[in-house]
């Protein structure tokens, strides 16, 4: 029936036989039909006309070859003895079922047509063919509309796909004996797996509805909604074969009509893997949060300031705001000491809706769509915000670590839009170590993007923000002095500097002297207070390090100061000088507190010290001796914590003198076994 079916539709101009052009276009359907289910060996480089007169051959009335078409006779001959015929068939009989919704005859029909269809979809993601070059491999990708990104897949757990596979006591052996793609593609049995897991009743049981909880995160979906199939996350480490099957969207709406759906479907889109041009499946694309605007009454927004005072109290980096993404629309702003009387009738909320997963594939124009769709809403009714707290630069870190630090124009445009809004929005917050710390972090994020004057941007702000930055800052609803955190955040830009290279137009070290301007302007300090001089000595470890050769480390593909001045004399002269001011306001420092703090000055002494061994040239004269002076200094009124350090210290120099003559000599110097009359702890003696 099939065939005489076939005849019909070859029989272009039904006159009731096949003529050459016929067979012609016959055979160029037939090829790409070997090409769509890859049997690749097939007729792969013959070209219609070849094949074409390769069939005429084969006609059994065609002895002297004087014969250019076929007969429905003939037809239905040559096709119990042509290979691609029965593909074509088979692929027939799959369509016939899965696409126009056929419901086959038999359990064993249906697992037959389902794995037949599911191993020819699944080959470009899972199976090479070594035979077929890489060209001809990506055109047929290109052409399968199951393999191009942005295509839907579906999971299914394990567990119920196994369940199904055996619903119907289908050996393995019947499968193969039937399946047409035969050696060409090969996919796991799963039934030496099931026979391990289950017993002779239970893979006679049917499968039940397709329940994939097992998949599911639940800890994300208790409270929020999902809106769509691919905003269901998963739990991690999840592998194909092992915890569940994948199907193609086709597939999975004709077992939908046999089989009901227990909980959340699971979609997820194609990406294609540039590198080795294979697709692959997202399984945890990125995870944005979609809120929505609510007006609410009088009453409702003072339970929601009662609320926020309770959440206030537990996290002091709660926000109840948002920034918007696209056309900038100022957002409300809640705080927990809003009175209710202040509040108008209809005031509104953002408030969270639902997941959604934004694949690398999507835009924000698609997404905006997409949202459109879902929540039956104009396109222009559409605005896109992001609440910051969501950390834009987990984007821009995430983009990197996607393409591997090698940047197209289209990551570099994300990558600067996510920087950019960033610098708009960091302004708006209120507490103000989180913005020195965001505006150290997007910094770092820049330029690990090599968006180099990003960074320099964010620094800058950093820095001016530093210059007016409260004696004491709120902490855990208590307030605090902000000594402790400024010299962490401190410290820390400092050590991003390391790898910063110059701005060519802003001379040399440009952000690093505004740092250290700052440092020694810096209103929020107390008298007392020691930071100060810790800064000033970690400003000297940053300065010694750019004399070095090589930098101690640096970013990907950003060529830091160590390459820009290599041995520059005027770039060591310039370092050299400011090495010497900021060792003079140290010394300055030190003899302030001579009198009236001598435990303290001890302190900073060592730490001065411990530096001074760690960063300077021992080699030198006045060197060792300045350190000498430190040291002896350092042990006049020590605290029991700096005892322990300068035990510490002591052993490493130790250590060191093993092989290393100039630690020898200051080992010497230091416990008195020279008697160097030179040496002394005056401060007057420090140059």
């Amino acid at each position: 029936m099939f065939t005489k079916f076939l005849f019909c539709v070859f029989d272009r101009d039904h006159d009731g036989r096949l003529d050459r052009s016929d067979i012609v276009h016959m055979s160029s359907c037939l090829i790409d039909v070997a090409q769509f289910v890859y049997v690749l060996t097939i007729h792969m480089n013959d070209s219609p006309d070849i094949y074409a007169d390769n069939i005429l051959q084969k006609n059994d009335n065609n002895k002297n070859n004087q014969i250019d078409y076929f007969q429905q006779e003939d037809f239905i001959n040559w096709c119990s003895t042509d290979s691609l015929i029965e593909e074509l068939l088979a692929l027939i009989f799959q369509i016939c079922h899965v696409v126009l919704g056929l419901r086959p005859s038999t359990k064993q029909d249906e697992i037959t047509i389902v794995k037949q269809f599911l191993r020819r979809e699944q080959y470009p993601f899972f199976e090479a063919q070594p035979s077929v070059s890489s060209k001809t491999y990506h055109w047929i990708n290109c052409n399968r509309s199951t393999s191009k990104p942005g295509s839907s897949w579906y999971l299914i757990s394990m567990d119920w796909w196994l369940r199904w596979e055996s619903s119907a006591s289908l050996s393995s052996s019947t499968v193969n004996s039937t399946e047409p793609i035969g050696a060409t593609i090969h996919k796991r049995n799963s039934f030496t797996k099931l026979n391990k897991l289950t017993n002779i009743s239970d893979n006679k049981r049917e499968p039940g509805d397709i329940d994939n909880s097992l998949l599911i995160d639940k800890n994300s979906t208790n409270n929020t909604r999902i809106i769509n199939d691919d905003c269901v996350q998963l739990k991690l480490g999840l592998r194909r074969n092992i915890h569940f099957e994948m199907v193609p969207e086709s597939l999975w709406l004709f077992l939908r009509k046999h089989y009901r759906c227990n909980g959340p479907a699971i979609c997820r889109k194609v990406t294609n893997r540039k590198r080795i041009n294979k697709p692959e499946l997202d399984l945890y694309p990125l995870l944005i949060k979609i809120y929505r605007n609510q007006n609410l009454s009088p009453q409702q927004m003072q339970s929601i300031a009662t609320n926020t005072t309770t959440n206030n109290n537990n996290s002091s980096h709660s926000m109840f705001f948002v920034y918007p993404l696209l056309n900038y629309v100022s957002a409300s702003i809640f705080s927990s000491g809003s009175s209710s009387n202040s509040m108008s009738n209809n005031t509104q909320r953002h408030y969270l809706a639902c997941l959604y997963f934004v694949s690398p594939y999507q835009t924000v124009r698609t997404l905006a769509e997409e949202l459109s769709r879902k929540f039956g809403k104009s396109l222009d009714e559409i605005r896109i915000w992001i609440r910051y707290s969501e950390k834009v630069n987990t984007l821009a870190v995430s983009t990197h670590r996607i393409v591997n630090g090698v940047q197209s124009t289209a990551t570099s445009s994300f990558i600067r839009a996510c920087m950019a809004f960033c610098y708009i929005t960091i302004p708006s917050l209120e507490h103000p170590l989180n913005k020195l710390q965001l505006y150290t972090l997007c910094a770092q994020t820049a330029y690990l993007n090599q968006s180099l004057s990003q960074g320099d941007g964010f620094f800058k702000m950093a820095i001016t923000l530093l210059s007016d930055f409260p004696k004491q800052i709120e902490i855990d609803g208590k307030l605090v002095s902000s000594d402790k955190y400024l010299y962490e955040s401190i410290t820390n830009i400092m050590s991003t500097l390391v790898v910063v290279p110059d701005n060519p137009d802003a001379g040399v070290l440009y952000l690093a002297h505004g740092l250290n301007n700052v440092i020694n302007q810096m209103k929020c300090f107390d008298d007392t207070s020691e930071t100060r001089a810790m800064l000033a000595m970690n400003m000297l470890c940053l300065l010694s390090t750019q004399i070095q050769t090589f930098l101690p480390y640096h970013v990907l593909k950003v060529e830091s100061n160590d390459t820009l001045y290599g041995n520059d004399e005027s770039f060591l002269n310039e370092i050299h000088q400011r090495l010497s001011r900021i060792c003079e306001q140290i010394i300055q420092m030190l003899k302030d507190l001579a009198n009236t703090n001598p435990k303290r000055q001890s302190t900073l002494a060592l730490e001065f010290f411990n530096r001074l061994i760690a960063h300077g040239d021992l080699n030198q004269p006045k060197c060792i001796k300045f350190a000498v002076n430190l040291w002896n200094l350092a042990q006049k009124s020590l605290n029991p914590d700096a005892q322990k350090l300068a035990k510490r210290i002591l052993n490493h120099i130790e250590a060191r003198s093993v092989h290393d003559k100039s630690f020898k000599r200051l080992s010497e110097l230091i416990l008195g076994n020279i008697n160097d009359t030179s040496q002394s702890s005056s401060l007057s003696n420090f140059t």
